[in-house]
């Protein structure tokens, strides 16, 4: 934002929580985590865990009891069978379409990537959500997809919003500066990529997202927060401690009504404190306000673990900290090892 003019201001507004720690150093876990507070550390099978979070959300239930409507756009919010809360642009697991040819190919490529040789698997990019292209639209229903460049231009191909009655609650979930880095500012497709391009990408999408807001009238009116699931840094590998570098997500918060220079704050968050963020925001409090009564030095808590393609199955490392949320030397295991139980 300091090196390019055209993301310079663009968070006007918002309140940046430079200091704050993730739950989880990976996706997965960190979605229903993010939007219940309820945390995973295999003391049950992951879908019995996350249909229960879901199910007893805090958000949710806030947002229920003041008549907001709820729409989840992400692929990986995995919550099935029973459902305390009515998600309005949801569809039952049972009503997807699949095209068992797709399927197959993508079957095909984990085959392949198991028999690889150890030292050949890093060139063979293979993701879970890669079965997402598997889906088929169904008439007038189109599946979700997380790629930014399919978000972007539904901003652009939608430029007016449809005004109706109503409180509505969005979590949209995107590509974002994820793995592999194939974008540039303008979400061209290239070769041979810089994270700092797909960080580039990320704020591009932001920016056209808060503008049809603006020009829509909608964006005084909305609580708007621009986050991460989890961080990054480049070149950092996957052992226990440089897993700790994914630790420190970007946040920026803007309440109701908010009309300001950014604001920097030094508080060091936690995403165990998002449920309360969210309750406060609802009740109307500023960006800047949030996270009341929380001192420097506080102990935080990560949860690490890796990927390797089963990822919901690996050991979970707790790890606690009194530094910042980029200061990686001063994350301290706790001896707590959470492993996976059949």
């Amino acid at each position: 934002m300091n090196q390019d003019e055209d993301f310079r201001g663009m968070f006007e507004d918002f309140t940046y929580y430079p200091d704050t720690i993730a739950f989880y150093t990976l996706t997965a876990r960190s979605i229903p985590a993010i939007l219940t507070g309820a945390v995973h550390r295999h003391e049950t099978a992951f879908l019995d865990y996350s249909n229960k979070a879901y199910n007893n959300s805090p958000l949710f239930k806030n947002l229920t009891q003041r008549g907001y409507e709820i729409n989840l756009y992400s692929p990986l919010i995995l919550w099935h069978g029973y459902r305390n809360f009515n998600i309005e642009n949801s569809r039952s697991i049972r009503d997807i379409k699949v095209n068992f040819s797709d399927f197959k190919k993508q079957v095909w490529r984990y085959v392949r990537f198991k028999y690889l040789p150890y030292g050949y698997k890093q060139y063979a990019r293979i993701e879970t959500m890669d079965f997402d292209s598997c889906r088929v639209d169904v008439g007038s229903v189109k599946n979700y997809h997380w790629s930014n460049r399919q978000a972007y231009d539904r901003i652009k191909q939608n430029p007016t919003l449809t005004k109706r009655d109503g409180n509505f609650f969005s979590f949209i979930h995107v590509e974002g500066s994820h793995i592999p880095f194939d974008m540039d500012k303008n979400l061209n497709r290239i070769q041979n990529g810089r994270y700092e391009q797909k960080v580039a990408t990320s704020l591009t999408l932001v920016k056209a997202y808060l503008q049809r807001l603006k020009t829509n009238n909608a964006y005084d009116n909305s609580v708007i927060i621009i986050m991460a699931d989890h961080g990054y840094r480049i070149g950092a590998g996957m052992d226990y401690k440089m897993r700790n570098t994914r630790a420190n997500p970007v946040l920026f918060i803007k309440g109701f009504k908010e009309k300001h220079e950014m604001k920097i704050s030094d508080i060091p968050v936690s995403y165990y404190d998002l449920q309360q963020a969210f309750a406060d925001l609802l009740e109307d409090k500023k960006s800047a306000d949030l996270f009341a009564g929380i001192g420097h030095g506080r102990t935080r808590t990560f949860l690490s673990y890796k990927w390797d393609g089963s990822a919901l199955r690996n050991e979970i490392v707790e790890f606690t900290t009194t530094g910042k949320a980029w200061e990686i030397d001063k994350f301290t295991p706790t001896g707590n090892v959470y492993t996976f139980k059949k």
